[in-house]
């Protein structure tokens, strides 16, 4: 009977799951949407391309390591009838070593200190299609590691404004005998690290 009455709470949090994913895909399954262009009161409102989507691409999730994860265990305290301005998926509720390692790195000094374009999880790991480091097709796969990175740090107008200035890190492993051993698959090469 114990059994019976577990099995009937993780069933009822589990649909309880699906039920508030269904309801935040009502409106975050359209392509169009954006930031800004939330319908208040009914009334539809043209989407401004220059605004920021928040479409979620289901298929993209159902394909990530956060398959089966519901929207509100990363999006914490959210409701269906919620503002335009959301708090940040918080990755260290299920993420603490990697949260810990993040904030005694560079980019999380930088966060800390103030520096807003300092990267987030997301900006490396991606928003809702997070893959396993090891697929080659993850932003933080060793062999698009670089790629990721020079989103900002191949940026000189982004390097110059930086209190730390690295020069041009990518630049330099992409010359490294590590990387080099990387692209040809050689097993116990360095992949970048850029905290």
């Amino acid at each position: 009977m114990f059994a019976l009455r577990i099995i009937s709470i993780v069933c009822c949090l589990w649909s309880a799951a699906i039920a508030n994913d269904q309801a935040c895909l009502e409106c975050h399954a359209d392509p169009d949407l954006k930031r800004g262009s939330l319908p208040k009161k009914g009334t539809p409102v043209m989407a401004d391309a220059a605004l920021m989507s928040v479409f979620v691409d289901k298929a993209l999730i159902d394909g990530s390591v956060h398959e089966g994860v519901a929207c509100v265990e990363c999006h914490t305290g959210v409701t269906t009838d919620h503002g335009e301005h959301l708090p940040p998926a918080r990755c260290a509720s299920c993420h603490e070593e990697e949260e810990a390692e993040y904030t005694t790195g560079l980019h999380g000094m930088a966060r800390q200190a103030g520096v807003a374009d300092a990267p987030t999880c997301g900006d490396c790991h991606g928003s809702h299609q997070i893959l396993a480091a090891a697929d080659p097709r993850s932003l933080v796969n060793p062999q698009r590691q670089p790629a990721t990175c020079a989103a900002c740090h191949a940026d000189l107008e982004f390097i110059k404004r930086r209190p730390v200035s690295l020069g041009s890190p990518l630049h330099g492993y992409e010359q490294s005998t590590h990387f080099k051993a990387l692209k040809e698959g050689k097993g116990g090469a360095a992949p970048l690290r850029l905290p």
